[in-house]
């Protein structure tokens, strides 16, 4: 059950990164709200600029020359971008935490599970060494590790891919975060275990009440999770509402494309596929960025970037022929 009030709110964010042909936008004004206790999903193709924006909330942008340069991302009012190294280092783990997409390279291979996440509560919450190993045993059997006593003193080496998985969501929930930045963790994983992943951290929302959000190239897995979706291209925002909603009455072709994506065994139609790929940010074609790849475009497409519109109350899109999209029942263009 979500409420009006936000717990994490991004307005207008731009950020840039440096290469040998000038500053490239990664991502450009983009404005989100997370509400206690639900699911965002943000939706998009690699390159599109979706775990850029997670890695900007913890300020975790690393690579080099990599900065925001314009916009807030307030976590219940106070502006992260503005915030300090040393109050960052409190926020991290303690009040907004991220399952990273690849837990091998997120765990660290000299240490054992058990240390790993009693770091987490030795640092925020001055636990004792005993205390946070009685904890730590507590979190690996509420993430569903089989064993919890004997996980604790293995190394991620010595673990399976769904279990290295649940660890990692062990050491993210330590300290119960309010805001939890899945970036695609189900990656690699088959579809047994992703279905386990992903129940698992709808099962701990609601125990916890705390706010997701959760990032994928996969609209399969998005709608099973998210109470609300935002579709990013090109480092925009080009659709975003209810996720049941935007399921049945896609707006915008490139959301359109990805639903057609999807396989359905049981009717028997052909796979279909958005032509080419995602623009390089470093020369983004004029006008709508998606416009060489929509089957839908016309020539004012190519003009002027689109603004983002609002349909209905928490709907919105960016494409000029939305309104014939809405008018048709079958959310196709000709």
């Amino acid at each position: 059950m979500t409420t009006a009030e936000p717990i994490l709110r991004i307005e207008g964010l731009e950020i840039q990164f440096s290469s040998p042909l000038g500053p490239v936008q990664a991502v450009n004004g983009v404005s989100l709200d997370i509400c206690r206790g639900e699911t965002l999903g943000l939706l998009g193709e690699s390159g599109s600029g979706k775990s850029t924006i997670g890695y900007a909330i913890l300020q975790l942008l690393r690579r080099e020359g990599t900065r925001i340069t314009a916009g807030r991302i307030l976590l219940e009012g106070e502006d992260l971008v503005q915030a300090s190294d040393r109050r960052m280092q409190v926020i991290r783990g303690r009040l907004v935490a991220m399952i990273f997409q690849e837990a091998m390279s997120a765990l660290n291979p000299v240490y054992t599970i058990g240390e790993q996440i009693a770091e987490v509560l030795r640092h925020h919450e001055r636990a004792s060494r005993r205390a946070a190993r009685r904890r730590a045993r507590e979190l690996c059997d509420l993430v569903g590790m089989t064993d919890p006593e004997r996980r604790l003193d293995t190394y991620p080496h010595q673990l399976s891919g769904g279990l290295r998985q649940r660890a990692m969501i062990a050491v993210a929930l330590a300290c119960r975060p309010k805001l939890l930045i899945a970036d695609e963790p189900t990656t690699a994983l088959d579809v047994t275990l992703q279905a386990q992943i992903l129940e698992l951290i709808r099962d701990l929302q609601r125990e916890t009440g705390m706010a997701v959000l959760f990032i994928s190239h996969d609209l399969g897995v998005v709608s099973e999770v998210a109470d609300r979706t935002a579709v990013l291209y090109g480092g925009r925002i080009v659709e975003e509402g209810a996720t049941q909603t935007l399921l049945q009455r896609p707006l915008m072709p490139y959301t359109r494309g990805l639903l057609d994506s999807l396989p359905q065994a049981a009717t028997g139609r052909r796979l279909s596929t958005i032509p080419g790929g995602v623009p390089d940010p470093r020369s983004l074609p004029s006008g709508c960025a998606f416009h060489p790849r929509c089957q839908s475009a016309i020539d004012d497409c190519a003009v002027s970037a689109p603004p983002i519109e609002q349909v209905e109350a928490g709907r919105q899109v960016r494409c000029i022929r939305w309104r014939e999209l809405l008018a048709n029942s079958s959310g196709a263009l000709a």
